[in-house]
């Protein structure tokens, strides 16, 4: 990897590639199995706050940085280091984006509840509010073929979204949501809440398929899903990791970690190994 004062990072969701936002250095990609550089971007942002986040199939990048008044974005094909994209949206007010398989739109959430999403290049409004959560939102994902979205809610509202039409499709009922994702075909939802339990439902009928219900008594630090999303590992404050099967809903393994605090999680390429990060 690069040597430098690390502003921002991200990873692809198979683990495979991580971008880094170096100070004052143009934003890089990097294998993480190798360590060797994939590609580099050139710093067309230049305000102190940085982002940085992958589409969900790791083929395109966003990069940007934001001030008091609003939020610079571009899009690259990560591939060929190409510049597909760009916008400037009246909006700094979020805790994290989401951008589509495609490229084509950005949905920013808020600390305060708040999922707005635009476009890309023209920066406009899709849908000025796409839900106002009392809770806070905990995470936003697209289906794999960007038709839909699912949002979870730390007030327990899982909510799916149709993408294209911008009207939402139901509402789940879970525990604190923590962590959600669709499966690679996008039929069922995954969802873990705060105690570290599994659901999973029909991205259609909003049908719960399987479930846990086990007693932990420690909350969840991260989560991390296989790229097939047939594993899902999940790390708990104390340092106790579970692994569960994606389909079942069932736990796989179940470690203890001693004397580490594990901040961070993520599946190698084949879902044979997890590593974590403090």
């Amino acid at each position: 990897g690069d040597e430098g004062e690390v502003v921002k990072a991200a990873l692809t969701p198979d683990g495979t590639q991580i971008a880094l936002c170096l100070h004052d250095r143009p934003v890089s990609v990097w294998h993480t199995l190798t360590g060797e550089q994939v590609a580099g971007f050139p710093s067309l942002h230049s305000r102190q706050h940085m982002v940085v986040s992958f589409s969900s199939d790791g083929a395109k990048l966003v990069t940007g940085s934001y001030d008091a008044r609003d939020i610079s974005l571009s899009i690259w094909e990560v591939s060929t280091g190409a510049q597909v994209g760009s916008c400037t949206l009246e909006d700094n007010n979020f805790e994290f984006m989401v951008l589509s398989p495609d490229g084509s739109q950005i949905v920013l959430g808020s600390e305060f509840g708040l999922v707005r999403m635009f476009d890309i290049p023209s920066g406009r409004h899709l849908c000025n509010s796409l839900e106002k959560y009392s809770g806070g939102v905990s995470e936003i994902a697209f289906s794999p073929n960007g038709s839909k979205m699912i949002m979870g809610a730390r007030d327990g509202t899982i909510k799916i979204w149709d993408a294209t039409q911008l009207v939402p499709d139901f509402n789940l009922d879970s525990s604190v949501v923590c962590s959600v994702a669709f499966n690679l075909d996008g039929t069922t939802v995954l969802a873990v809440d705060v105690t570290g339990n599994l659901q999973i439902y029909d991205s259609i009928s909003g049908d719960l398929l399987a479930g846990s219900q086990e007693d932990n008594e420690d909350d969840v630090e991260s989560v991390a899903f296989s790229a097939d999303r047939m594993t899902i590992g999940v790390v708990f404050y104390g340092g106790r990791v579970r692994i569960w099967d994606g389909v079942m809903a069932k736990p796989l393994h179940s470690v203890q970690i001693e004397g580490v605090h594990i901040d961070s999680t993520v599946f190698s390429h084949d879902a044979f190994k997890i590593a974590l990060s403090d």
